[in-house]
């Protein structure tokens, strides 16, 4: 039986490869094992949180391994929240144990009870959930392989009757939404901000409710339009509680739930494009040309040991065989930079090699920050350097070693939150569809903040590095967002840094 509903129930598969995601967040938190279509996750000028939230259980869903005990338990984890009982009306909804079990309904019995519902896809199939103290009804879930059919009305109750009631969900959104919400409230229970617990459940409800729901319509009202929620309103509000001897407590949940949850949301999305920003760079390393290395000339052999950048990393390495001219070209500007910028405990490596399409990179698993120095044509008649990009890979690497102590990064600190989120919100607004996920990696933005910043101190910018800063997306978006609190930012990270620049001129930056 189980085996006939899987097929019933059969979507693309990509074979994850479990040596890149197994100790990641993402897959400890939701069972990600792969990250396909992160365009699903892009957002819009007029997305609401119910949309975020939906975009992300749904990438949830198709990025995950699934079972058919995995429907099940979401089924029986989802019970509360899917309108079959009025659980916000509970004392503490989302401490109570609603349902214990779910089981499969054979095809009999999906006949006798009418459930067959062909506009919905059904295929003749649904949940029965039994509940932990039996409420004189049997409720069931019909689940469908139609997502977008069900994008705007979510879950829609067809049947209410006196002795058995259904409702209907397509399987994406149940299985996205049960891991999602478990984590959610995870959170929640770990600091729950003075949100009371019936309005968190309630805004749950909403979220995973279709638009033609009463739950959706609270969640507009209480959690996505605010506006009416001002001083005059709550002061009056607060008046007539008084007056009547009720407790006035609850009334801005729903400002105070929307900010929780969309904090959350973002900080999913920001670990998912981490992830896959890590996963490329191992990629990367895989390849066969990586592992390639050349014979070196005794010149740059020399030239390599004798370098004075040996006391200024763990290791210096040269994988390819370059000018030497090349090579101390690179060598001069790296120099210069590498006794201006903070310094950690932990050196890294610095490795000369030949890149096919990138100027340089920072591998975090190895420490290494990797350079290719020669003349490169990056774009229609531009040139650039490796060494010149030495400031944004150092960037990455102060981002990933700088907080030893720490299990996160600099640009995943609360923090750097501010101008992460500020550079989002302007990426969104200004509709920028094809680079969001590129505009947006935390590390990213870090390692470019750092240059706008070196930028803005430097006093005589060469015209090149001038160009750069004002004519590339992403720096452009990071600069007219935020660069007010770039520079409180590393001013406050980095006190001496600015002073260290006001001694020295320096024209290039970084790539």
């Amino acid at each position: 039986m189980q085996d006939q509903q899987l097929e019933l129930f059969s979507f693309d598969r990509i074979v994850p490869d479990h040596g890149l995601m197994d100790n990641s967040l993402v897959h400890k938190k939701f069972g990600i094992n792969k990250l396909k279509n992160l365009k699903i996750l892009d957002a819009s000028p007029t997305d609401k949180l119910w949309d975020s939230f939906r975009k992300t259980a749904y990438f949830i869903y198709q990025n995950c391994e699934w079972t058919w005990s995995d429907y099940l338990n979401a089924a029986t984890y989802l019970f509360p929240f899917l309108g079959f009982e009025k659980g916000s009306k509970c004392p503490n909804p989302l401490e109570k144990e609603w349902a214990k079990d779910s089981k499969n309904v054979d095809k009999e019995e999906i006949h006798k009870l009418g459930l067959l519902a062909g506009r919905y896809s059904t295929y003749n199939y649904a949940i029965k959930i039994i509940l932990h103290t039996y409420n004189g009804k049997s409720h069931y879930l019909v689940l469908t392989n139609d997502h977008l059919k069900l994008e705007t009305s979510g879950t829609i109750y067809s049947y209410k009757g006196k002795h058995y009631d259904f409702t209907y969900i397509s399987k994406g959104m149940l299985l996205g939404f049960s891991k999602l919400v478990k984590n959610l409230i995870a959170e929640y229970q770990k600091n729950n901000h003075g949100i009371e617990q019936q309005t968190f459940f309630r805004t749950i409800e909403g979220l995973l409710s279709g638009k033609r729901t009463t739950s959706y319509m609270s969640l507009e009202h209480f959690v996505e339009d605010t506006s009416w929620i001002n001083d005059s309103a709550f002061a009056l509000a607060e008046s007539y509680a008084k007056s009547t001897g009720h407790p006035f407590s609850g009334f801005n949940d729903g400002i105070k739930t929307k900010d929780f949850i969309k904090m959350y949301l973002s900080r999913n999305y920001s670990e998912i494009l981490m992830q896959k920003h890590e996963n490329n760079l191992v990629v990367l390393t895989r390849s066969k040309r990586w592992h390639k290395h050349t014979n070196l000339q005794v010149p740059l052999i020399n030239a390599m040991y004798s370098s004075p950048l040996q006391k200024d990393f763990s290791e210096l390495c040269i994988d390819d065989n370059f000018e030497l001219e090349c090579f101390h070209q690179a060598e001069k500007k790296i120099d210069t930079w590498i006794h201006l910028l903070p310094q950690t405990n932990k050196q890294p490596v610095l490795k000369f090699k030949k890149l096919p399409k990138k100027l340089g990179v920072y591998l975090v698993s190895t420490n290494q920050i990797v350079l290719d120095p020669r003349r490169k044509q990056i774009s229609n008649g531009k040139y650039e350097e490796g060494a010149n990009t030495f400031v944004h890979e150092y960037g990455h690497f102060l981002d990933y070693q700088y907080l030893s102590t720490s299990n996160t990064t600099l640009s995943m600190s609360s923090d750097f939150s501010p101008i992460l989120q500020a550079v989002s919100s302007y990426v969104v607004k200004s509709n920028i569809k094809n680079e969001q996920s590129k505009l947006l990696i935390p590390t990213e933005v870090f390692a470019r903040s750092l240059e706008l910043y070196l930028f803005n101190a430097v006093s005589e910018p060469s015209l090149t590095t001038m160009r750069k800063y004002y004519e590339h997306t992403e720096y452009n978006v990071i600069r007219k967002a935020a660069m007010s609190q770039v520079v409180i930012y590393f001013d406050k990270l980095f006190p001496d840094l600015k002073k260290q620049l006001e001694k020295v001129k320096v024209g290039e930056i970084s790539a």
